[in-house]
């Protein structure tokens, strides 16, 4: 069926003028019609896309970053000299940021972990390093593939009463040649392998997850898998005897849960008497083994993948946490280098003293004029560098704080 359509003239009663646009129509599948239009531009599925994994702080530098902004100005009402600073993204992948991301990132573990609801989760309980590791994890090389053994690690977590907390996915494992000469060097493994100009050449991709979580009492990695080999068995060819038999048995288990116990082992960090380090009252401690941990987790520039994730009891949907009160990194004043008087953060001067200057309520500051050039986008002057405030990492002007 097909046809075109007129519009009614209303200055012309009566009279009806020729389509401005002909339009013919026909029943046809709207999916093809899609399809069609998006042969040439369907994006690929990121679940089947080829993966290329990096160390953090190997990915690419955003454009902005480190770029000068203005962000204080002199409080002198006569001076009003704008002071700079580098700009940094804070990303995982920047070769200049990710130290600063690392640092946040503990900041926010530490907080969780130790907030009160994860405290009224788990009272009385541990709070070790536990690693989780799946059989030919290095054949997983699809977004889908590791999201789904991400998944089938969060449930032998909690098969093993791993109640909640923090999970790191790690893609790469350290060579046997990387491990000795970090030793003879007197490094820990991954610091040295960090140092190398090709750090690849000494890691093996095998994708295994890091938490520091909650526990109760855990069974051995490998103990449940003999009643699970015969209650699988026993599924497949079993008597009415047998199946009696097998309702008694210890922990019989799902399907998935015995697949879980053959394809996974745990190993959890402990001390010379054998026990697991717990990070229970020991934040320091914590907190050197998470920042450990991120410096050797991976970033994918092709895809969005998580390097921090929440599970269990402390998941992110559990309970809100609330950011602990620190004191600031640079707690040194900063002074003006043209009149040496404060400085004040921009928009602060800004919000406060503009509208009073614009309107000639208060004489306008010597450096005025580029007080506006930066409030309005211009870009800071020439000489921006030579008037660059501390970084917190104490250095005047240097460029990538902290590392």
């Amino acid at each position: 069926m097909s046809g075109s359509c007129g519009f009614y003239n209303e200055f012309s009663p009566g009279v009806v003028s020729s389509p401005i646009v002909s339009c013919t129509y026909r029943k046809t599948n709207p999916i093809l019609q899609i399809n069609s239009l998006m042969k040439d531009h369907t994006p690929l599925n990121p679940d089947f896309v080829k993966l290329d994994f990096k160390l953090v702080g190997f990915g690419k530098k955003p454009d902005y970053c480190g770029s000068v902004y203005a962000s204080d100005i002199c409080r002198n009402p006569e001076c009003g000299k704008v002071h700079y600073n580098y700009l940094h993204c804070k990303k995982p992948e920047c070769p200049e940021c990710y130290g600063i991301w690392i640092h946040d990132s503990v900041n926010n573990v530490e907080d969780r972990l130790y907030s009160e609801g994860a405290k009224e989760a788990n009272p009385g309980k541990r709070l070790p390093h536990v690693i989780l590791s799946k059989e030919k994890s290095e054949e997983l090389t699809s977004k889908k593939g590791l999201n789904k053994m991400i998944h089938d690690g969060q449930d032998y977590a909690k098969l093993k009463n791993i109640q909640g907390g923090v999970m790191i996915p790690h893609m790469f494992r350290a060579t046997s040649e990387a491990k000795y000469k970090a030793h003879q060097a007197n490094k820990k493994t991954w610091e040295w392998i960090r140092a190398q100009p090709r750090p690849e050449d000494y890691q093996i991709y095998s994708p295994h997850l890091h938490t520091a979580a909650y526990i109760g009492y855990m069974p051995g990695p490998m103990e449940l898998n003999n009643n699970h080999e015969i209650n699988q068995g026993m599924q497949i060819v079993g008597t009415e005897e047998e199946k009696i038999l097998f309702g008694c048995l210890k922990n019989d288990g799902t399907k998935r849960e015995r697949r879980l116990e053959r394809e996974w082992i745990y190993k959890t960090i402990t001390d010379d008497y054998n026990s697991p380090v717990s990070y229970t009252d020991n934040r320091e401690g914590l907190r050197g083994l998470i920042g450990y941990l991120l410096t050797h987790a991976a970033i994918c520039e092709n895809i969005q993948f998580k390097i921090i994730r929440w599970f269990g009891n402390c998941s992110e949907r559990k309970f809100k946490t609330i950011k602990s009160e620190r004191p600031a990194l640079d707690q040194k004043p900063h002074y003006c280098k043209v009149c040496g008087c404060a400085l004040q953060p921009f928009w602060d001067w800004i919000y406060e003293n503009y509208f009073y200057v614009v309107h000639g309520e208060v004489p306008e500051p010597e450096y005025f004029q580029e007080i506006q050039e930066n409030k309005w986008g211009e870009g800071p002057p020439k000489d921006a560098k030579k008037f660059l405030v501390c970084d917190p990492s104490g250095e005047e002007g240097k460029e990538g704080d902290r590392k």
